[in-house]
């Protein structure tokens, strides 16, 4: 096999690697979000704050419609962005109260993992193309 076919096989075993973590994650975030949908307001734990309390339904909606942005390849960087902010705010809601939050930081790399797996396109570092704020090079005129 030559060097561009083992290439492009690494690419997509990359890619089928990235949307297996991605439907893990995905899977694991409709369940809570469905959760958090479906939980009566004197099921919620009595730790959290009233102004969570009062919006828990509304970040279930969330968690859920980012979870379904982050599967399809169409959608990726948008799901992408909102998992990030989801898994940002879960981080600062346990840090809030004191509590390890390693599982959810755990949960942001993987995503971002995925996501480089998927798409290597979406971050700027390791490739040849400028990033959008930087000047595009001009090769001089022979």
């Amino acid at each position: 096999m030559s060097d561009k076919g083992s290439e492009r096989m690494g690419n997509k075993t990359a890619a089928w690697v990235g949307t297996g973590l991605h439907l893990l994650i995905g899977a694991l975030m409709v369940c809570s979000g469905i959760m958090k949908l479906a939980m009566p307001a004197d099921m919620i734990p009595a730790d959290v704050s009233n102004g969570v309390r009062d919006h828990f339904r509304i970040i279930g909606a969330g968690e859920i419609a980012a979870a379904v942005m982050l599967l399809p390849a169409e959608f990726l960087p948008i799901g992408m962005l909102l998992c990030s902010s989801f898994w940002g705010g879960a981080i600062l809601a346990h840090m809030a109260k004191s509590e390890g939050y390693a599982p959810q930081a755990v949960l942001l790399v993987l995503t971002w993992a995925g996501g480089a797996l998927r798409r290597p396109d979406l971050l700027p570092f390791g490739s040849e193309k400028p990033l959008p704020t930087e000047p595009e090079t001009r090769r001089p005129a022979a």
